[in-house]
């Protein structure tokens, strides 16, 4: 529908744009795919209709299904990027509103955009509009922001670094801010037989420890490191969740290619962490309890160990803390 719709905007976008309206719910979803088919494969033909499709888009932003909340994120982010001219109001409203669904689907919207945003003063602007949700209450409207500077920061770090560098600190410290785990987003779900723990704030802490990620391996030169390997070893690796530890043992073999200095500065407290790690996940592997969980987070230590062991600094400078840990 969408390519056909593409040979004659005149006759079928109208049509489009009143099925999605007045569709139920899991036809909604298809008809919006309708719309991001016909960005795919030619937004130019939707250019005369920007104002009714960003209203039409606007008032499914808050929608209650996750699926058309995602899609229409999708829509509106390949929207801002092919006309950011025309779409920059209605994502800045967006960004800006009380709504709490609607502030996260146009974070999220961004991270579609990032790619192939070009304008420096949109980037900017945008950066900082992410930058002032780290104050938000909602979960996902920080998830989604965390996800969005990511984008950002990996797509646009190389050719627009003089311009992002200034929001740095305030990236960094947004994505400090949330890897902490929250007991208050922690609730117990009883299935019968046994009591399960659901962590509404994993995706959360996932998108921080991935935004960590991108800052070390794109701008480390411009952020402090060092606070961010005292997170990974004060937080991230005491994490309950195993893909927030192995996320932020991903960090650490990325920090012992780049930032060795910091790593062999801290190394006693890292050997520390890893002595926990080690013994408890060597435990789990032992007693068959979340076997495969504890394999993958041993398997990313000792890329770890191996490369840190490796570093001609390490090899220069020996370290008889960490030397022993290997002996061990």
């Amino acid at each position: 529908m969408g390519n056909v719709t593409i040979g004659n905007p005149e006759f079928f976008l109208g049509r489009v744009f009143e099925l999605v309206r007045n569709s139920q719910e899991a036809q909604k979803y298809l008809f919006l795919n309708t719309i991001r088919e016909i960005i795919i494969a030619d937004s130019r033909c939707l250019e005369d209709y920007m104002f009714e499709l960003t209203e039409l888009l606007m008032m499914h932003t808050s929608a209650e299904s996750q699926q058309i909340r995602n899609i229409v994120a999708e829509i509106l982010g390949r929207l801002l990027a092919d006309f950011p001219t025309e779409t920059f109001d209605t994502v800045d409203s967006g960004l800006k509103s009380n709504n709490e669904l609607q502030a996260a689907t146009t974070a999220r919207s961004i991270k579609f955009a990032g790619t192939r945003l070009k304008d420096v003063n949109t980037v900017k602007f945008l950066t900082n509009q992410l930058v002032q949700m780290c104050g938000a209450s909602n979960v996902e409207v920080k998830k989604n922001a965390l996800e969005a500077l990511t984008s950002i920061v990996h797509s646009n770090w190389v050719s627009m670094r003089t311009h992002l560098r200034d929001s740095m600190s305030h990236i960094l410290a947004f994505a400090l801010q949330e890897t902490k785990t929250r007991p208050e987003l922690i609730h117990e779900v009883d299935l019968g037989p046994f009591k399960h723990k659901v962590d509404n704030g994993l995706p959360m802490r996932k998108a921080a420890f991935g935004l960590l990620e991108t800052l070390i391996e794109k701008a480390y030169e411009s952020i402090d490191a060092s606070s961010v390997l005292v997170a990974i070893i004060t937080v991230g690796l005491s994490d309950s969740a195993e893909e927030c530890v192995v996320l932020n043992l991903n960090i650490l073999a990325k920090m012992s290619q780049n930032s060795t200095a910091v790593i062999i500065s801290y190394l006693d407290q890292i050997v520390a962490a890893f002595n926990t790690l080690f013994t408890n996940n060597l435990k789990l592997i032992a007693s068959s309890q979340s076997q495969e969980r504890a394999i993958n987070i041993v398997r990313a230590l000792l890329r770890v160990v191996y490369l840190v062991n490796k570093s001609p600094e390490i090899q220069e400078f020996p370290s008889v803390t960490f030397s022993d840990f290997i002996k061990n």
